[in-house]
C-alpha cells in the first residue's frame, strides 16, 4: 500500500485557535462533529483513522522516539511487480525540546512566524504567553538522503514535519487531530506563502527548530511530533516532547 494516499486528518490551526474564545476541546469537538456530518458522503462513510502508537521497544512496529533518536522517513511505493520501492528519505533527529511561558527566552519574535498564525492575542509585547499557553520547540537535524524533486512554485525541494498533537488527538476515531507549526526557523523570508517550504540538497544536513503555541490541556498528556504527515495516518512515526522513553501512550 502506498503511503502517499488519501487521508482524513483534523487540524487545528493557529488562526482557528487565535480567533476563538472557544479552548482547544471545544474547537476539537466542533470540527469533529463536522467531520461526522460528512460521512453521509460515501467518500467518508467507511473512514478509519489508521494512526496507532507503540512504544514498546521489544516490537518492531515500535513507532514513538526520544531526544537523541532518529527517525528515518521514506515515501514507499509498489513498482510494476509489486516491489516496494523506497523514494525522497528523509533522517530527523530530535537535539532537543524547549517548553516554554515566554518566546523571548529561545529569542524568537512572532514576526518570525507563519503569515497565517493569529496568535498574537496570546502571547503579550514582551513574549508572554497566556496563562494557559506554552510554546513548543523541537530542534531537530534533518538530513537530506534522497529527495530531489523541486516544486516548480516555490524552488524548494523539502517542507518540513510540520504537524503535533496530543495522544488522544492523534487516536480520535474522526482523527488525526493536530496542531500546525507556528513557526519554523528555516523558512524563506522572501516567501511567507510556502513558509514550511525549504531547499537542503541530498546529502546535506542542517538543524532546524520548530515550534506550536500549544494550549497547556493538550500538554496534560503525552505530546507528540508528527513524521511522515504528508502520508497516510497508519505510517506515522513520532518523537515525544514532553517526556522521555516510559512516559509515552
Amino acid at each position: 500500500m502506498s503511503k502517499k494516499k488519501a487521508i482524513l486528518c483534523i487540524v487545528i490551526s493557529t488562526v482557528l485557535l487565535g480567533s476563538s474564545g472557544c479552548s482547544y476541546k471545544e474547537v476539537e469537538d466542533s470540527l469533529r462533529s463536522a467531520l461526522k456530518g460528512e460521512k453521509t458522503n460515501d467518500l467518508v462513510s467507511d473512514y478509519v483513522n489508521e494512526a496507532s502508537i507503540n512504544n514498546s521497544a521489544d516490537d518492531k512496529n515500535k513507532n514513538v522516539f526520544y531526544v537523541g533518536d532518529t527517525i528515518k522517513s521514506t515515501f514507499d511505493y509498489p513498482d510494476e511487480s509489486g516491489n516496494i520501492v523506497s523514494e525522497d528519505e528523509v533522517w530527523y533527529t530530535l537535539n532537543k525540546v524547549d517548553i516554554v511561558k515566554n518566546i523571548n527566552e529561545l529569542g524568537i519574535s512572532t514576526k518570525e512566524f507563519r503569515a497565517a498564525f493569529s496568535n498574537e492575542d496570546k502571547i503579550a509585547d514582551n513574549g508572554e504567553l497566556e496563562s494557559d499557553y506554552s510554546f513548543v520547540v523541537a530542534t531537530v537535524s534533518v538530513k537530506n538522503i534522497s529527495a530531489t524533486d523541486v516544486d516548480p512554485d516555490s524552488n524548494n525541494n523539502m517542507l518540513i514535519e510540520w504537524m503535533a498533537g496530543p495522544a488522544s488527538g492523534i487516536l480520535d476515531s474522526a482523527g488525526p487531530v493536530a496542531l500546525e507549526a507556528a513557526y519554523f526557523s528555516g523558512h524563506d523570508e522572501k516567501n511567507k506563502k510556502d513558509y514550511l517550504k525549504f531547499n537542503l540538497e541530498a546529502g546535506k544536513e542542517k538543524v532546524y527548530a520548530v515550534g506550536w503555541v500549544v494550549p497547556d490541556e493538550m500538554l496534560e498528556e503525552p505530546f507528540y511530533y508528527v513524521i511522515g504527515a504528508a502520508y497516510s495516518a497508519e505510517y506515522y512515526q513520532y518523537f515525544l516532547l514532553n517526556g522521555s522513553e516510559g512516559d509515552s501512550q
